[in-house]
């Protein structure tokens, strides 16, 4: 259920008991600044909304391995940009 700030702001103790059936989305200017939600989510929907995420033919082994790269590739990055010794060397990171 989509609620705007104002509206969100008004009404709270409205969306406070709404959120025990559905989900909440704040919203400001047209976009969702905000998502209430409950925090017993049942875990079977939640595990189904996970589904898709990942191609068919990938395996978990595959999945970690990409994901395990990206965190080495930020840290990396992070690395180069704290070491940097002037302002020149931090824009070539």
């Amino acid at each position: 259920m989509p609620a705007t700030v104002a509206d969100f702001q008004q009404n709270i103790n409205h969306y406070l008991q709404l959120v025990s059936k559905q989900d909440v989305f704040i919203m400001q200017d047209g976009k969702i600044i905000a998502k209430l939600t409950q925090p017993q989510q049942d875990r079977v929907s939640a595990t189904k909304s996970l589904f898709g995420i990942l191609p068919q033919k990938t395996t978990w082994e595959e999945a970690m391995e990409e994901r395990n790269k990206e965190i080495l590739d930020y840290t990396e990055w992070q690395r180069a940009y704290f070491d940097a010794k002037s302002p020149a060397e931090i824009s070539r990171v």
